[in-house]
């Protein structure tokens, strides 16, 4: 057996992992962040199946923005 280098066995794991949690929830838990600027694609993992952001900084970033142009309006 020949020994694989890292990266690649943590790639194939990921892949796999991700395929299967694809194949077992259903497509429609890829998903975009909601974040304009942000160009993540991620595996929705929530039990609800509504994650909206790739990740905290994102979601938090989105929230300060909102909070920002709220204050403007009123």
């Amino acid at each position: 057996m020949t020994r694989q280098p890292l990266g690649a066995v943590l790639f194939a794991l990921i892949s796999v992992s991700t395929a299967l949690h694809l194949l077992g929830r259903g497509m429609h838990r890829l998903g975009r962040c909601a974040v304009p600027e942000c160009t993540v694609i991620f595996a929705d993992t929530s039990r609800t199946g509504r994650q909206r952001y790739c990740s905290q900084p994102c979601a938090n970033r989105d929230a300060v923005r909102r909070h920002r142009a709220n204050r403007m309006v009123g």
